[in-house]
């Protein structure tokens, strides 16, 4: 049997990938429509300018220059010097310098002869110099504008490019042919038959060589001699400075009008309205760093031409013109058959490499193709989503579809469809979970249908042709037995039991493809399956296919395209050898005639050699997996901002230095990069904080909140829709001040001073403690001491009173004596009598025992009390000794030998003369003494 990968025409005919134009207007940012210049920065960023003013773009974002002075500048020419700074020059305003944040603006009123710009260039010892329409050469040399009065050109000729070469000469495109001059004010020379047109010139430089192009072609210049010999004739008016030599032979041309000429010794193409080109004269032609081409048009926009890696059936070929496709198959001869929804059935003949479209006798065909299969014997099997099986013999003259309308299923949805060349018989599996076999001529029912059972979606023969395994969306794996069937499900590991695909590879592990989930792998030897989805680093959970190319990758198909992992990558991962899994993805910006692909059925993609076929929801996107393994890396990564409190700080250079008290921060980072920039990841990490890379997915941005003082190094990296990290880190060293207070040597010396105080608070504590402790002691001591006193006063005290109250009772008998005296008759011997008991009475005699006995008892009261109060009398003291005693007016009275009333006035004087307030209690003054 011929093989499939040697019909050249075939292949040719499957792979044939095309350039993608892409487009960019105001809707999308650029801040106005018409395109005057292009270049790249040292970091990757596109610079643009326009009629409007200044952008820089990164792939995704356009960021307008906003500085007052650029605004909305008509700019006319970009040049970015050795030194990394920006020049602008404009159609009426002069030149601007721009580096970071600064701006400086030469214009007529600080020098320049006229203010409208046409070219600017550096010369080899890094002066820079532009070219004045129609005015001359100036040059800027330490922030002096360097002129020639006397001028170089006469009769006012127009100056429209100027380029400096190795050696040193400025070669000049004007509207008299190209000139060049060895030194700024020295001899102009004319390169011979430069002078063919009086408008639309262009320079480029290639390596060493100079080309020169206008309306007869592209001429190459010798520039010793300055002849000039023709390269490409084209015959078209061509715009002003839009020549780019790239390569030996290889040209780009910017035409009025007509668009742009591709020439190169394979192949010539003009891109125009016709294949995508935005209408409008050509004002920019452009290639960056990684060979896209950026074309700038008048009124047109932005463009982007790319080559593309995906081919697509769909654009140049009647039969697929915008078709979505379904099932994609090869036969056992090597034929193509393709099956659309709603389309019919096309074949790519392999004899010929012609399509041809099968016709139907019946309508059911049309209803979409969904399942392919075919036999060694030419025979072609198809399932549709309600009307059964339809077959051909491809050995008829004139093959036709037919129906097969009794196979004896009561579903008619066949998704899965496959041919056992081992057991020679056709298995078809239908939504109800049904398994029937056609093998010799006969159907027959393998597994009965039920309602309960779920839809069979691919079968995979084992390595031998021994087993045949079957997926299913809701009961996990099937294992297809001569008794029944055997289900693997999530209890053997599978993350999901709904699975859209499986695939056995050539060392005998199965992979499961699920609905949302991942994948799911068991290795040979294993009894569980394992999983890798998207936290893991898989680009996607829903996986419609899984294919094998001869170089190490496993492929996979899911709604956001087509994307790839290295086999062996995947396997550590499963084994637990590695963290994480790389992934290269294809989509619409690569040339897929759409991202989402069809799959979740038997024939959902095709391995023809080093070509991969899956079927989209427009055309075939077919994937060349020996030239998808040249891998491109990201080569800029920018720190953009820093965002704090309500400010931020826009393109910080090498360091920054936060204001004081800020401990929140926001990073705003990107990484200018053109190959479907919207598939770029990040990674980032602050060192000083974070201990390793944290993944940051498709974000450009991160926050960290309370961070302590100190210095800290942000750091971002980027990952490619390869999975491939970027060797360009951006490092920005940040600074957090401190507060006073938390400066490192103020704490150590607070915490210094705090050591030193507590020791003396300590010491001082422990001294008082003991001198405590002593003054307990000395407490306890007088206590008893005390004691022992406070119990002789007080009996001391108790003999006084007792004292006290047997005067008194003395008195009352001595009265009530005298009383009865005074009734006897005779009177002398009462005289007698009555002169024994008033001695008894002698108050003297009393009141000196008395104050005896008190001053045991309380000796500093009358001393305190005659102090304080010296104008008392004695009977006063006396008064003041009784009621400190406690005791009342009628025992003071009785004491006294005298009437209580008489001692309730003596009380009252006594306590006006010693000045107690009435509401105070007499007896708890005196006690206060």
């Amino acid at each position: 049997m011929a093989c499939f990968g040697q019909n050249a025409a075939l292949l040719s005919k499957l792979y044939q990938p095309t350039s993608q134009i892409q487009n960019w207007t105001t809707k999308n940012g650029l801040p106005q429509n018409s395109v005057n210049s292009i270049i790249q920065s040292h970091n990757g960023f596109l610079w643009i300018g326009t009629f409007g003013g200044l952008c820089r773009f990164d792939g995704l974002h356009f960021e307008r220059i906003a500085q007052p002075e650029l605004a909305y500048e008509r700019v006319i020419a970009l040049f970015e010097a050795k030194d990394k700074s920006l020049w602008v020059g404009t159609e009426n305003n002069g030149i601007f310098r721009l580096q970071g944040t600064k701006i400086e603006h030469y214009s007529t009123k600080n020098g320049l002869p006229g203010n409208g710009i046409s070219s600017i260039f550096q010369l080899n010892n890094g002066v820079i110099g532009a070219l004045i329409h129609d005015r001359g050469l100036v040059l800027f040399e330490e922030g002096e504008v360097k002129y020639e009065e006397r001028g170089f050109f006469e009769n006012s000729i127009l100056l429209e490019q100027a380029i400096v070469d190795k050696k040193g000469f400025i070669w000049l495109a004007t509207s008299k042919g190209v000139f060049r001059l060895k030194e700024f004010n020295g001899k102009l020379e004319l390169v011979e038959n430069s002078m063919g047109e009086s408008h639309g010139r262009a320079l480029s430089m290639n390596g060493e060589e100079l080309f020169f192009a206008d309306k007869r072609g592209v001429f190459k210049i010798n520039q010793d001699n300055l002849t000039i010999k023709k390269q490409l004739g084209f015959g078209q008016s061509l715009s002003s400075k839009q020549l780019l030599a790239d390569g030996k032979n290889n040209f780009y041309c910017g035409l009025r009008q007509k668009g742009v000429l591709h020439y190169s010794k394979s192949d010539t193409v003009l891109w125009t309205e016709k294949n995508g080109l935005p209408k409008g004269d050509v004002t920019a032609i452009f290639k960056d760093k990684s060979n896209n081409l950026w074309i700038g048009l008048n009124g047109g926009g932005l463009a982007k031409v790319k080559k593309n890696e995906v081919a697509t059936l769909n654009e140049n070929d009647e039969f697929f013109n915008d078709k979505t496709i379904l099932a994609v198959h090869k036969d056992y001869q090597n034929n193509l058959w393709i099956g659309t929804y709603k389309d019919g059935i096309f074949k790519l003949s392999y004899e010929n490499g012609n399509w041809i479209k099968i016709p139907s006798d019946e309508k059911g065909i049309g209803e979409g193709v969904w399942s392919i299969a075919s036999d060694t014997l030419g025979n072609v099997w198809y399932g549709t989503f309600g009307y059964g099986i339809f077959h051909i013999n491809q050995h008829e003259r004139d093959p036709v579809f037919k129906w097969i309308k009794d196979w004896g299923a009561t579903n008619h949805v066949v998704l899965a469809m496959y041919f056992d060349k081992a057991e020679n018989r056709l298995l078809v599996g239908n939504n109800r979970g049904g398994i029937f076999e056609f093998k010799n001529q006969q159907w027959s029912n393998l597994i009965p249908e039920n309602v309960k059972q779920s839809r069979i979606t691919q079968f995979v023969p084992s390595l031998d042709g021994s087993t045949i395994y079957f997926a299913t969306q809701g009961q996990g794996i099937g294992i297809l037995k001569d008794k029944g069937v055997e289900f693997i499900t999530a209890d053997n590991g599978l993350a999901y039991n709904h699975l859209r695909c499986l695939y056995l590879d050539g060392e005998n592990n199965l992979w499961a493809g699920t609905y949302g989930k991942g994948i799911s792998v068991r290795l040979n030897g294993e009894s569980k399956f394992k999983t890798v989805n998207v936290r893991n680093g898989l680009f996607d959970n829903l996986i419609s296919t899984i294919n094998e190319d001869d170089y190490g990758y496993l492929w996979f198909s899911c709604n956001r395209g087509v994307f790839k992992s290295k086999r062996k990558e995947l396997i550590e991962f499963i084994k637990g050898e590695r963290i994480k899994v790389d992934c290269k993805v294809f989509d619409q910006s690569h040339g897929m005639g759409d991202s989402e692909t069809n799959g979740g059925f038997q024939s959902s993609s095709v391995k023809i050699k080093d070509y991969l076929l899956y079927p989209t929801a427009k055309g075939i996107s077919v994937f060349n997996s020996k030239s998808s393994n040249r891998s491109q890396q990201i080569n800029d990564v920018v720190i953009e901002n820093i965002v704090f409190s309500d400010s931020q700080i826009n393109f910080p250079q090498d360091s920054i230095n936060l204001p004081i008290g800020v401990r929140d921060l926001e990073v705003v980072f990107t990484a200018p990069y053109f190959n479907s920039p919207e598939l770029i990841q990040f990674e980032y990490k602050l060192e000083g904080y974070d201990s390793d890379w944290i993944s940051n997915g498709f974000s450009r941005k991160t926050k960290y909140t309370r961070l302590a003082p100190g210095s800290y190094s942000m750091q971002v990296r980027a990952r490619s829709n390869e999975g491939v990290v970027s060797n360009a880190v951006a490092k920005l060293l940040v600074i957090i001040p401190a507060h006073w207070y938390e400066i490192r040597w103020i704490q150590l010396l607070f915490l210094v001073v705090f050591f030193i105080v507590g020791i003396w608070i300590i010491h001082r504590t422990q001294n008082r403690a003991l001198q405590k402790t002593i003054n307990e002691q000395k407490i306890i001591i007088a206590e008893q001491k005390i004691g022992g006193l406070s119990k002789e006063v007080t009996q001391r005290r108790k003999e006084l009173t007792s004292y006290t109250l047997e005067l008194i009772e003395k008195n009352n008998l001595l009265r009530e004596i005298k009383t009865d005296l005074n009734k006897a008759k005779n009177e002398q011997d009462f005289t007698n009598i009555e002169r024994e008991i008033k001695l008894g009475l002698n108050q003297k005699n009393d009141w000196k025992e008395f104050k005896e006995r008190f001053e045991q008892v309380d000796n500093e009261f009358l001393v305190k009390l005659r102090t304080k109060f010296p104008e008392l009398t004695k009977g006063q003291v006396r008064l003041a000794s009784l009621i400190k005693l406690g005791f009342s007016s009628k025992q003071i009275a009785e004491f006294l030998n005298n009437t209580p009333a008489s001692v309730d006035v003596a009380r009252s004087k006594l306590r006006k003369k010693m000045r107690i307030p009435r509401d105070e209690d007499f007896q708890h003054y005196l006690d206060s003494l």
